[in-house]
């Protein structure tokens, strides 16, 4: 399997999202997953999958869900998309 890692900006991020209904990253160490699950639009970490939270959008996921006390939002810069 080949990994392509991508720099992203936010719309971008959102655009991959809405048109696979799935992204996988890597912020810091850990790559994570968004993906949609019963209409709810889920986040966890790879490795720990039981870890799963839910928000009602993409958006409140990108502002709500934080990693080592920041919001996805503040570290847009260093996610990277993996394909």
């Amino acid at each position: 399997m080949i990994r392509v890692v991508v720099l992203m900006r936010y719309e971008e991020l959102e655009k991959v999202f809405k048109n696979n209904k799935k992204i996988k990253f890597r912020l810091f160490s850990l790559e994570y997953i968004i993906e949609i699950i019963d209409n709810k639009v889920v986040i966890y970490p790879e490795m720990y999958p039981q870890r799963k939270q839910e928000y009602f959008s993409f958006d409140a996921i990108m502002n709500y869900y934080h990693i080592y006390n920041e919001p996805l939002i503040e570290n847009i810069d260093m996610i990277r998309i993996i394909e």
